[in-house]
């Protein structure tokens, strides 16, 4: 069953430093792995996945604009991805920067709202630590 949990910046604490996380991912890549996602088609695919997840437990319709993404894990049956977006939500006047990543397998969706750092040690860090593949 998927689930959401939204971490709003005030209740939001990070158990590593950037540089912590990032000495953890590099001990744990697999072949080039986690990686920055950059073709387009992935791009758009995972980007589509995103808002349809946002769309399904929130109820509304919102579109993402992610300047960053990363994958985890290459197994084509449980990846897991994270991104750096501007939401635009339904009915919205302006957008808002969020952190989000979502476990496909397992189904972990997690958004972090506002309050983080656009990096791609921290992308992973979030991403491992939220929405880690096959966990």
């Amino acid at each position: 069953m998927k689930y959401i949990a939204l971490l709003f910046t005030s209740f939001f604490i990070s158990a590593m430093t950037s540089a912590q996380a990032a000495d953890t991912a590099a001990a744990d890549a697999v072949d080039g792995y986690p990686r920055r996602v950059s073709d387009e088609y992935s791009l758009r695919f995972q980007t589509r996945a995103f808002e349809d997840t946002y769309s399904r437990f929130t109820g509304t319709e919102a579109s993402l604009e992610c300047e960053m993404m990363v994958e985890l894990s290459p197994a084509a049956r449980d990846q897991s991805f994270g991104a750096i977006c501007e939401l635009y939500r339904e009915g919205a006047a302006t957008p808002i920067g969020v952190m989000l990543c979502d476990d496909t397998l397992l189904g972990k969706f997690t958004i972090r709202i506002g309050g983080f750092v656009v990096a791609e040690d921290d992308l992973i860090a979030f991403t491992e630590a939220n929405c880690p593949a096959g966990g």
